[in-house]
């Protein structure tokens, strides 16, 4: 029951990321970014990115922010800079792609991986759907054949 519970979780995802339409790109810029090391312990430390930005759609504009530690591949976000670029966010006008909702212009993103993960939703929910069947048709049956009656 558990499996079967498990395996609706992401395929209810995967169904929310299919019916939602696709979120567009438009161009944004940046209006204020403050940048500042953070540490955790003696040794390493990392740039957090507190970014606000605004951008246009359909002649209307929308503003929005983002906080956290700035992508560095184009894997992770189309607007990654590697680390020694960081202070280029620093510049108001600075051009950011963005990505916002068709249906609502006024939610945006600026890393595309917090839009969708429906490959792996996918992967998951057929892998637990996949177990699932194996231990209702071969595990459940054999076990309940094995099991001595009261």
């Amino acid at each position: 029951m558990a499996l079967a519970v498990g395996a609706c979780v992401p395929a209810f995802s995967w169904y929310q990321d299919a019916v939602h339409a696709a979120w567009q790109r438009t161009t944004g810029r940046v209006s204020h970014c403050e940048i500042r090391e953070t540490h955790y312990n003696a040794t390493a430390s990392q740039t957090k990115v507190d970014i606000s930005y605004t951008y246009d759609v359909a002649g209307a504009r929308f503003s929005g922010s983002w906080t956290g530690y700035w992508p560095e591949t184009e894997e992770e976000s189309a607007n990654a800079l590697p680390p020694g670029r960081f202070d280029e966010l620093r510049d108001s006008g600075y051009p950011l792609v963005v990505l916002y909702d068709p249906n609502n212009p006024s939610q945006s993103v600026i890393h595309s991986a917090a839009v969708s993960h429906q490959l792996l939703y996918k992967w998951l929910f057929g892998f637990l759907f996949a177990v699932t069947v194996y231990y209702v048709v071969r595990i459940y049956p054999a076990w309940k054949r094995a099991s001595p009656t009261l």
